[in-house]
């Protein structure tokens, strides 16, 4: 230990750990969410009874009985003191801002002490974890649109052995990164990877939705060139899953897989596809300067699911399959019955808007048209 563990002053905080000052009525609902969703953050960080997590008082304040009943010791950056690590305990970071650099600067003063980062584990450094992939690492990145059938993609992958095993974000994970002011997706993605068993005859699925790289990009945080770096220097491929039809998208976003009983206002959902639209042009350019980058959608998948293998097969770099297994595609199919109502109402209202468009905009009515195609199951 440092000289400062000869004192029980409180530790200097960095990168702002315990400082950060959000809105906090929406805080409070969505810390309220989180901590009833899978015993966030204990399972998800592996923290047990007898350590100590050091948290923001908002966080120490929606943890509540939970922390209680777990035998969590619960403390704020500003009340934690040396004599805490002389006791051999675990200490978990826990921050909504500044929570690696706060975990790095413990960890660099108390280097016998067990410190940890609930957000992003270890504390070894993304670029030696890059270079580390690049030597050993056979990994494809997924990203999916909302309600996109990704999951009808992960079935056929998985029935034809096509991967060893996969990351994905819990749901109770995604919603962190959107509470967490500074969330690094390029540091948790490489603290999965220091977790998983990285080779090259161990094909790694991560799965990414659409609507997080979405969020974090419109709070500055998408961190592109770094991410592209890493993406290259490990060689990882990227596959971008997507619906053509975008009416069956918009209702299942809307209503899920299970039928339900009313059919949602085709009109009034139209701003959410334009702006599904919107972000998936903008993506794909991005992804698209990757050096291996290949899209999917969900129609060719359901009707070509044989071809579809073939060619996943080709990009993962796997032996030719003898035999594709194939799996139904119905669980990510609407199954209510207002579907037909609802794809000719919707399709409708979207010609309409996008020739209204067209009076303003010259020809964006048909350079989009093709969006909205009516393709049935």
């Amino acid at each position: 230990m440092t000289a400062s563990a000869h004192s029980n002053a409180p530790i200097a905080t960095a990168g702002g750990a315990g400082n950060y000052e959000p809105p906090l009525g929406d805080l409070r609902d969505s810390l309220s969410r989180l901590v009833s969703m899978d015993q966030w953050p204990f399972a998800q960080a592996g923290i047990s009874g007898g350590d100590i997590l050091v948290a923001e008082q908002v966080i120490i304040d929606a943890l509540g009985e939970v922390a209680t009943t777990t035998q969590v010791k619960m403390l704020t950056p500003g009340a934690v003191t040396p004599d805490i690590f002389a006791s051999g305990c675990r200490v978990f970071v826990l921050c909504l801002c500044g929570e690696l650099a706060y975990a790095r600067k413990l960890k660099h003063e108390f280097p016998d002490a067990t410190i940890v980062s609930a957000t992003y584990g270890d504390l070894a450094s993304p670029v030696e974890l890059a270079s580390m992939a690049a030597n050993g690492l056979d990994m494809t990145v997924v990203v999916s649109s909302p309600c996109s059938g990704s999951g009808y993609l992960l079935d056929l992958v998985y029935a034809n052995k096509l991967a060893e095993s996969s990351i994905s974000m819990e749901p109770a994970e995604a919603m962190w990164a959107k509470c967490q002011h500074d969330f690094n997706l390029v540091r948790w993605v490489a603290s999965k990877l220091g977790e998983t068993t990285t080779h090259k005859n161990h094909h790694i699925i991560l799965k990414l939705d659409l609507g997080l790289i979405d969020d974090l990009d419109a709070r500055g945080l998408l961190a592109w060139k770094k991410s592209k770096f890493f993406l290259t220097a490990a060689e990882a491929r990227l596959l971008y899953m997507t619906r053509r039809n975008r009416a069956d998208q918009i209702a299942l976003i809307e209503t899920g897989t299970r039928p339900a009983a009313t059919e949602p206002d085709a009109e009034a959902l139209l701003p959410l596809a334009m702006a599904i639209i919107g972000a998936e042009a903008r993506y794909e350019n991005l992804f698209s300067e990757l050096p291996y980058f290949r899209t999917v959608t969900f129609e060719e998948l359901a009707e070509s699911p044989i071809e579809v293998v073939k060619m996943l097969t080709v990009f993962f770099e796997r032996q030719a399959l003898r035999n594709v297994s194939v799996t139904d595609p119905a669980a990510q199919m609407i199954q209510a019955r207002w579907k037909d109502s609802f794809r000719s109402k919707f399709n409708a209202a979207a010609v309409k808007l996008l020739a209204l468009s067209k009076n303003a905009q010259g020809s964006y009515h048909t350079k989009t048209e093709h969006l909205f195609a009516d393709k049935n199951d």
